[in-house]
């Protein structure tokens, strides 16, 4: 409660001020009494004791409603105090108590019949603590009280600024100055503390102000439509009485100042406003319309004088005007349009009235442009510029104005006076310009040849001295006389400034006694001591020279030969022309003997004609032959890969071979492409492409092929003619070939699984094609071919090409480690077939050695191949191989039939010739048989490795299937079959297919090596590109784009038909073109060209501001200077210069010390002073305080005396009043008791008598507001 304490003188006062403004301020009761707090008892241990019954608290029920009261009170005052938007969320926690601690009360309270203090004690201490919530908000709130005053007081600014912004202070001056007072009031408020008093008066002062706004809208609308006439309308009347009646109502409202009635009166100013605003529309629209009449007769009366063309710019300035005054009249803009018809009958009369004066005007101008044309000339001329081009435009001028006043086109002839003039200026700004030209020259001039004569005597005078010194007037008089005759004469020469002349005597003296006359003169002096000496070591310099000349010339020389070997003259003409001119400059010098000078010119040839001169030619010409000379293999071979392109077309290759017609055809278009961009050197390597695919061998292939496709069309027929024959057998041998064709590719198949590994990836798959492969094997050797092409087939389908595709895939993930496996896959079958042989055929026991040694190598092959050592296995294998070859195997078997010959030679003797003789030719047979074997196998291994049933599918199907028929024939016996078979295999993979393979593989790792390096520059080149595209590079830099951009296309076009290297080529001519350097170019461009746009950007904001503040303070000038200047006017309407002459001179110094500051454009100062002014006036009033002092004036017509003086106004305006006077004065009486007796200049004191200020002496110029009676 310290808080309520604390302000109650001042919440006394606020209630008084909110009395009388018909709103009841809440009182704050005291403080209710708290109960005595009850001491806890901690726990007892329980006795023995009998039960007393304990009296339960209680409350009264008017204790409650105190503090029931206490809080709403303060919960209001909190509200008023604005608490619940200032403090909202303290506000909110406690708004939210008092409303339960209220709904409570109303339960506990209010509403049981029957009270029950008992039941109601706790809502003591809970109306207790919603108090206590309430007091400390409002003791926080008083703390804000300064910022609702400050909202309050914006308010009031913001509508006092409205206010003035309607004009109020001169237009409703009433409502805006009781707002001032109001506003002052507040202030005066403010700085006493009065808070509320502050608010209330700043919300009275805001209220005034809109008020005074909505009357000053009203009587301006109220003036114009008076000023106007627009209430002679019939029409409108209606509207204007409407608006008579509220503004009657506002005004008896208003009188009533309290803040609701003045709402309410603005409400009805501002309905008043609306019906003028109607009565001003429509009688501004009648206006207009008379004043469009009288505008067309204006310009009807203009036409009639022909002003359209004597006043062109005023005649179409009064169309331009009324026709904006059409617009507005379009756009119902009615006061505008009316003034803008007045405007164009004005400007109608005002070009009518310049055509008739025009004349006269014309005639005026021309002869007043004749003579200042003359005037001119003779200023020019005295520089002998009469003819300069501005006197002659001038004059040109002038003759036009002359014509076009014949032809009556005197504002075109004024015009060309004017330009006249105009030159006539620019002639005379010409001409004094050319003076001081002059003139400055001549001063720069003089100048220069002052310093250059001070510089010339002052050597002189040094030489002068020296010839006095050494006396050089006994050895040489003459030039003694000489050079002291000119000295004086310069020195004279100088001092009449003439420089020019002091300056060529002076250089006569230094001439005269110049350094080499006196080297001379010492010569002379020391020459029969020195004169030998001295004519030895010329002719020794003179030798050095020579010598050094000789060598200088002799390399000149050199180079110049070498210049003209190389033809130096036509290329580089500048260079050679220097060289030869410096040569023979050094001959001409060297004939002079002037050797060093000779030396000099030689070195000059040398220095031009240098090794690195001569190694820039050799570069140059060299990179120029480059290109031509690629240009020339180019044209070379372009012509040629083209007429293969046209064989090819001719010839249809494209039909046969499409896959080579196709690559021939698009390296033929990256060639041109190639071409066209002078990349001669990929060009004719893109061509050698195409004319290694078109080759002539490629032609002989073409030849061969159809002669070979014709041949077997010829051989079919024969077959089909033979058929009839042997249709059984061929039924036969074709299902026999179709089988072998079947196995052939199902033994591919197996192969390529073997090979593969297929059984470790898809066992299963590999299990079953091994069983078919091995049923069709059976099948075809007990001839049921039907069944084995069948099962051939099968295989075919298990290892598809998808699973074929599959497992390469799989295979190449595995990268070495497949590719190992399948070498060792393919190997060790092999091997451990060849140690099955051996046990098969009981090597070890014949061959123990050899045996082990194999198996041995067999064993470490398959612990090799179990731990993933393939290679290893590998070897090992091949090893075994090795061990148990083909070789070996011919050579057992040729043992063998030794032995068996020599056994059966031993058996039957008889037999032996025959037998042995067989078994001779059977052993050559199977020797034979098996060197063909080992060559053929040979040929199969090195096809497993090359993969060549990958490149060519058909002829590794061909030898595999006769190797596997040699081997069975081998195994047979069937050693000539086996023989055929492997030389088939042979005939087969051939040395030339051998090595177009290798070459294939070569040029498929050059292709891969080319493809890789493309695949890693290619997509940087494409990231510049892009970022060229993405920055449009196009748009700034287009040849560097372009250049790119082709080579771009070009370097695509190459990796599309497989042209890695020169795709790589192009590629790095992008990545050059549009290198890391050139992006910075590009950001340094970019980053100045932002810079510089920002800076200009800035700097326009930065003025755009400027010129911002200059205008509000200028507005906030022009507005403090209105309000000063409109209360200086109702000062000066109020005799103030009178009633308060020195505040009323000290508002207007200060008035037009601001209205000076504007002026002068210093609009803050102005704006100070102007308030300073406005304030000062403020402290004038209506009329001066009443005199204290009244001297007795001799009027003969009316004697003054106490009776008169006591009804004058300013005194007590009431004659009775007279003893007053009489006892305030009679001491100073002569007879003090005789009221009747006084004199004039009898100075009496005037007593107050109703609390009025009195003050000084009256004054008959002042005004004085009439006591009440």
């Amino acid at each position: 409660m310290k808080f309520v304490k604390r302000f109650l003188p001042l919440l006394a006062i606020v209630a008084l001020v909110l009395a009388s403004c018909a709103t009841q301020a809440g009182q704050v009761p005291k403080e209710a009494e708290t109960p005595p707090p009850v001491a806890e008892i901690g726990p007892q241990e329980p006795q023995l004791q009998p039960e007393v019954e304990v009296e339960k608290p209680s409350v009264e029920k008017s204790e409650l409603q105190s503090l029931f009261g206490q809080a709403n009170d303060l919960k209001d005052e909190a509200i008023k105090f604005g608490l619940d938007s200032i403090l909202s969320d303290k506000f909110q926690e406690a708004n939210k108590k008092h409303e339960i601690v209220s709904t409570e009360y109303k339960d506990l309270v209010e509403t049981p019949d029957q009270y029950d203090g008992v039941k109601a004690y706790p809502l003591k201490d809970e109306l207790t603590e919603v108090v206590s919530m309430w007091e400390e908000l409002i003791e926080e709130g008083s703390l804000i009280c300064p910022e609702l005053v400050k909202m309050e007081r914006s308010g009031a600014d913001l509508m006092r600024s409205i206010a003035i912004d309607a004009d109020a202070p001169m237009m409703a001056p009433s409502q805006y100055d009781f707002g001032l007072r109001c506003y002052s009031q507040a202030e005066i408020y403010t700085e006493d503390s009065r808070f509320l008093d502050a608010i209330v008066s700043y919300k009275l002062a805001s209220a005034a102000f809109e008020n005074s706004a909505a009357a000053a809208e009203v009587n301006k609308l109220k003036e114009n439509i008076e000023k106007n006439g627009y209430s002679s309308y019939e029409s409108i009347q209606m509207f204007l009485t409407m608006a008579e009646e509220k503004c009657k109502e506002a005004e008896d409202l208003w009188l009533k100042g309290n803040i609701d009635d003045i709402a309410a009166s603005t409400a009805l100013l501002k309905e008043a406003r609306e019906y003028y605003s109607e009565v001003y529309s429509k009688g501004s629209n009648f206006k207009a319309l008379e004043a469009k009449d009288m505008a067309i007769a204006a310009q009807e009366e203009a036409i009639k004088v022909n002003a359209d063309i004597n006043a062109p710019d005023e005649y179409q300035n009064a169309l331009d005007i009324f026709a904006e005054a059409e617009k507005s009249m379009e756009e119902a803009e009615y006061v505008i349009a009316y003034s803008s018809y007045v405007d164009a009958a004005t400007a109608f009369e005002a070009a009518r009235d310049i055509s008739q004066a025009m004349a006269f005007d014309a005639a005026e101008a021309i002869a007043e442009a004749e003579t200042k044309l003359a005037d001119a000339r003779d200023r020019a001329s005295e520089l002998g510029l009469e003819e300069n081009i501005y006197l002659i435009e001038a004059n040109l001028h002038l003759d036009n104005a002359k014509t076009l006043e014949k032809e009556l086109k005197y504002s075109a002839a004024i015009f060309e006076t004017n330009e006249v003039s105009n030159y006539i200026g620019l002639s005379d700004s010409f001409v004094q310009q050319e003076a001081e030209i002059r003139e400055k020259a001549r001063l720069e001039q003089l100048e220069r040849d002052k310093a250059a004569a001070e510089t010339a005597i002052a050597d002189a005078k040094v030489r002068m001295t020296w010839a006095e010194e050494v006396d050089l007037k006994s050895d040489y008089p003459k030039q003694y006389t000489d050079a002291s005759n000119a000295m004086i004469a310069a020195e004279k020469a100088y001092q009449i400034e003439k420089y020019s002349s002091a300056k060529t005597l002076a250089e006569e003296v230094s001439a005269t006694l110049s350094d080499d006359f006196q080297k001379q003169v010492l010569a002379a002096r020391e020459l029969e001591k020195i004169k030998a000496a001295e004519a030895e070591e010329a002719s020794r310099l003179k030798a050095v020279a020579k010598q050094a000349a000789d060598a200088a010339i002799a390399d000149a020389e050199s180079r110049m030969a070498w210049a003209n070997e190389n033809q130096i003259r036509a290329e580089y003409a500048q260079e050679y022309q220097n060289a030869s001119v410096a040569m023979v400059s050094a001959y001409v010098a060297y004939g002079n003997e002037d050797y060093l000078l000779s030396k000099q010119k030689a070195e000059e040839v040398s220095v031009i004609l240098s090794n690195d001169f001569q190694a820039q030619v050799a570069a140059e010409r060299a990179a120029k032959a480059q290109l031509a000379a690629d240009k020339a293999i180019a044209d070379e071979v372009m012509p040629k890969a083209q007429d293969r392109i046209e064989w090819a077309d001719l010839n249809n290759i494209k039909a046969d071979y499409p896959e080579v017609y196709n690559s021939a055809h698009s390296a033929m278009e990256a060639a041109q492409k190639a071409y066209q961009i002078e990349k001669y050197a990929a060009a004719t390597q893109l061509a050698n492409e195409v004319l290694s695919t078109l080759s002539s061998e490629f032609e002989a292939k073409v030849t061969a092929d159809r002669a070979e496709k014709t041949r077997l069309a010829a051989e079919a027929k024969a077959k089909e003619e033979a058929e009839k024959e042997a249709q059984a057998m061929a039924i036969e041998i074709q299902k026999a070939s179709n089988a072998a064709e079947a196995l052939g590719i199902a033994h591919s198949r197996m192969s390529w699984a073997v090979q593969a590994n297929l059984a470790s990836v898809y066992p299963d798959e590999f299990r079953d094609a091994d069983t078919s492969m091995q049923a069709a094997d059976k099948a075809y050797s007990e001839k049921a071919y039907d069944a084995s092409i069948a099962l051939a087939n099968d295989v075919v389908r298990i290892i598809s090409d998808d699973l074929m595709a599959e497992v390469n895939a799989l295979r190449e993930a595995e990268a070495q480690l497949a590719a190992d496996k399948a070498i060792a896959d393919e190997v060790m079958p092999k091997a451990q077939d060849r140690i099955e042989w051996a046990d098969l055929n009981n090597i070890k026991a014949d061959y123990p050695e050899v045996y082990n040694s194999a198996h041995s190598a067999m064993e470490a092959a398959q612990k090799a191949y179990q731990i993933e050592k393939y290679a290893a296995a590998t070897q090992l294998a091949n090893e075994v191989l090795s061990t148990l070859s083909s070789e070996f195997e011919a050579k057992v078997t040729a043992d063998r039939a030794e032995k068996t010959r020599l056994a059966a030679e031993a058996k039957a003797k008889e037999e032996a010739e025959k037998e042995a003789q067989a078994m001779a030719i059977e052993i050559q047979k199977a020797s034979n048989a098996a060197e063909a074997l080992g060559i053929a196998h040979s040929r199969m291994s090195w096809a497993v490795q090359a993969n060549l049933a990958s490149v060519y599918p058909d002829e590794f199907r061909d030898a595999d299937t006769s190797m596997q028929a040699a081997d069975k024939a081998y195994s047979e016996k069937a050693y000539d079959a086996s023989i055929a078979l492997a030389n088939d295999v042979v005939r087969i993979i051939s040395d030339d297919l051998m090595a177009e393979v290798n070459a294939l593989r070569e040029a498929e790792a050059q292709l891969a090596a080319d493809k890789a390096i493309a695949d890693e520059v290619m997509p940087k080149a494409q990231d510049r590109i892009e970022w060229a595209d993405l920055n449009n590079i196009k748009a700034d830099y287009p040849e560097v784009y372009n250049s790119a951009h082709s080579a771009m296309e070009a370097a695509q076009k190459a990796y599309q038909i497989e042209k890695y290297a020169a795709a790589t080529q192009l590629a790095n001519e992008v990545l050059s073109t549009l290198s890391s350097e050139f992006e910075a170019k590009v950001t340094a461009d970019r980053a100045e060209k932002t810079r510089l746009a920002a800076e200009a950007k800035a700097k326009e904001e930065a003025e755009k501001e400027a010129q911002a503040l200059i205008a509000q303070n200028k507005k906030y000038a022009e507005v403090a200077i209105s309000d000063a200047r409109s209360r200086y006017d109702w000062a000066a309407s109020k005799n103030a210069a009178n009633n308060y002459p020195d505040l009323f001179k000290e508002g207007g110094n200060l008035l037009a010390d601001a209205q000076t500051a504007f002026n002068a454009l210093d609009y803050v100062r102005a704006k100070d002073l102007a308030a300073q002014a406005y304030w000062t006036l403020m402290e004038i009033g209506e009329f001066a305080p009443l005199p204290a002092t009244y001297k007795v004036r001799l009027i003969p017509e009316r004697r003054d005396c106490l009776w008169r003086i006591a009804e004058y106004q300013f005194v007590y305006n009431n004659p009775y009043k007279w003893p007053v006077l009489y006892e305030a004065n009679k001491k100073t009486f002569k007879d003090p008791s005789n009221p009747n007796l006084i004199f004039p200049d009898q100075v009496l004191t005037i007593p107050s008598i109703k609390g009025e200020v009195r003050q000084g002496a009256w004054d008959p110029k002042k005004t004085y507001q009439p006591l009440p009676k």
